[in-house]
């Protein structure tokens, strides 16, 4: 569908079609999102999902998240900064695919419950022993927030507390659910501070080792 979708995006020149096309687009991909996270809660209670360990570049894959994340911020005038520690080891061993879906969940959130302000990105790490790290994500916004009532069931699965833009916002609550088995699932820890009206801010660390030279 979303292919066949795409083509009239690409190839038709009525406005009302490209406007009806972009509905679909948006549709379907929230769809699609809502379908993986079932999937992947499915896979988790069944003991399926596994880290699957290789070389890879960590400044690529931060580029990727806050690339497909600024789109969604843009989209909604929202400012998303980054600060990334300078000395931060460009090769790590581990599961690329897991720590994409790991920060992509979080900061799509951030900007999910971010009316306005900003958020900020932050990655570092602190070395465990020679071959050896902890990567540190914080991801910090300027949203709604989380009552100190709800923190505690944050990670629960179909969790979501009722708030002024809960009418608004398309989800499972699944999301922090799955973050949280994916971190746990690579030895890491989250946690999350929150005030109402203030903001919320994740904090992730996950333990890795340096590629090989």
């Amino acid at each position: 569908v979303l292919g066949m979708d795409n083509m009239i995006l690409m190839e038709s020149t009525d406005e009302n079609i490209i406007s009806y096309a972009s509905d679909i687009k948006n549709a379907g991909n929230t769809l699609l999102s809502l379908i993986n996270d079932i999937l992947d809660t499915s896979k988790i209670e069944a003991g399926g999902m596994t880290v699957e360990p290789m070389e890879y570049s960590l400044a690529s894959l931060i580029n990727d998240c806050y690339s497909m994340a600024l789109f969604q911020a843009t989209e909604k005038d929202l400012a998303l900064n980054i600060t990334v520690d300078p000395f931060l080891p460009s090769g790590l061993y581990g599961d690329e695919d897991r720590i994409r879906q790991i920060v992509i969940n979080i900061l799509s959130n951030a900007v999910k419950y971010t009316r306005t302000g900003h958020i900020d990105f932050s990655v570092g790490f602190e070395k465990t022993g020679d071959k050896t790290l902890n990567l540190i994500f914080k991801v910090q916004d300027t949203g709604i927030g989380i009552s100190q009532a709800y923190l505690p069931k944050i990670f629960e699965v179909f969790s979501r507390e009722r708030t002024s833009m809960g009418n608004t916002i398309v989800g499972t609550g699944l999301g922090m659910s799955i973050v949280k088995k994916i971190v746990e699932l690579m030895q890491g820890t989250i946690t999350v501070e929150s005030e109402v009206g203030v903001g919320t801010e994740f904090c992730i660390h996950i333990p890795f080792r340096l590629a090989q030279k």
